[in-house]
This record gives C-alpha cells, sequence and structure tokens, in this order.
C-alpha cells in the first residue's frame, strides 16, 4: 500500500486552524419599536411616536455570565403648540435575571441637550435630558446607552426589558407657561427579550 501524500508543513497546520476553528455567531440585530407616547397638556392628551432602539450583545445569552445591552431612546421633536424643550426623565425598571454591573451614556456630540445622564437607582435605571430648543418637526436624537450586566436568571429563562414606565417632561408652551406633563407608552410591549441558556 502506498502512502498517503503529504502537505507541506505551512500548508498542512493553515488546513488543521481551518478546520479546527469555529466563526463566533453574529451579534443579534437591532429591535427597533416603536409606541404611541401620550402626554398630559393644557388642550388635553398629545399623542406623538416613540421609537426605541434595542440590542443584546449575545442572544441567547448564558445564566451567570455578561452581557451588555445598548438602548436608544426616543428622539425629542414633533409636537402640537410647538414648546420649548426644557426636561424629561425617564424610568426603566431592571428586568428579573439581571444584575447590573455600570449604565452609562454612549459618548455623542450634540448641541440640542445641555445634560444627558443615565444612573443606577435601586431597580430603576433613570435618564435624564436637560436642554433648550423648540420642539417643532426638527427630531432630536438621543444617544444610546449603555448597560453592563451579569446574568442572575437559570438556564431556560428569559430577561425582557420594557419601555420605561414613568416618562415626565417639562416645557414651556408660550401663553400656557411652563408645563409638567405625565406621559405614558400606550400598549407596552418588550423592548427585546434575551433567552437564557
Amino acid at each position: 500500500m502506498s502512502p498517503l501524500p503529504r502537505c507541506p508543513g505551512n500548508q498542512a497546520i493553515l488546513f488543521c486552524l481551518a478546520c479546527g476553528s469555529t466563526p463566533p455567531p453574529p451579534p443579534p440585530a437591532p429591535n427597533t419599536t416603536t409606541f404611541t407616547l401620550s402626554c398630559a397638556s393644557p388642550i388635553g392628551a398629545i399623542t406623538s411616536d416613540a421609537t426605541f432602539t434595542f440590542v443584546a450583545s449575545a442572544d441567547p445569552v448564558k445564566s451567570g455570565g455578561a452581557v451588555t445591552y445598548t438602548l436608544t431612546p426616543p428622539s425629542n421633536g414633533a409636537q402640537m403648540l410647538s414648546p420649548t424643550f426644557i426636561s424629561s426623565t425617564s424610568e426603566y425598571v431592571v428586568p428579573a435575571g439581571l444584575t447590573i454591573d455600570s449604565v452609562a451614556m454612549q459618548e455623542s456630540s450634540t448641541a440640542d441637550y445641555s445634560t444627558l445622564e443615565v444612573a443606577l437607582d435601586g431597580g430603576e435605571i433613570e435618564l435624564t435630558e436637560l436642554g433648550s430648543f423648540t420642539m417643532n418637526s426638527t427630531p432630536r436624537p438621543v444617544p444610546p446607552f449603555i448597560i453592563d450586566a451579569h446574568v442572575t436568571a437559570a438556564s431556560g429563562g428569559t430577561i425582557s426589558w420594557m419601555p420605561p414606565i414613568d416618562i415626565v417632561g417639562e416645557a414651556n408652551a408660550g401663553i400656557f407657561g411652563t408645563q409638567t406633563s405625565s406621559c405614558t407608552i400606550e400598549n407596552p410591549s418588550p423592548l427585546g427579550t434575551t433567552q437564557v441558556e
């Protein structure tokens, strides 16, 4: 029996490396969801679209492992009355099955906001936006914030992030003066759900 042909050394090494390597799975695609935002005003409830973009660093995630979430809040823009934006605060509940390690705004150069801060307060993440601009048809994007966490949920569970439970906005509405409005998301559903393995 004749011996099997042998590749030169370098070719054999490259072949073995190619056979033994498994490419990492691609990161999950961002999930974009648009809700109806209803805010109290001197002339009654005013509704507008509120679009969130959510992406996890992996899905599924491992129980006990690390995961990073990136959440882009809605832009502040078109509104009736064209009020002058002053501030907005939003509170997101940390879902069961996670321990938050850190939260931070993604660095972004925007002249629309004087302050953009995100902080962990107990079991909630609070986003604060301060600025001064007319809320007309010009979109005023808010940069994403980054959530680093560890998974405490057991294998087979899920982690679901919901839209903010509490949104409070302050604006100057001209002849109506400075108004503070509580806003709610109509028919909320998950921004994103991660499976745990």
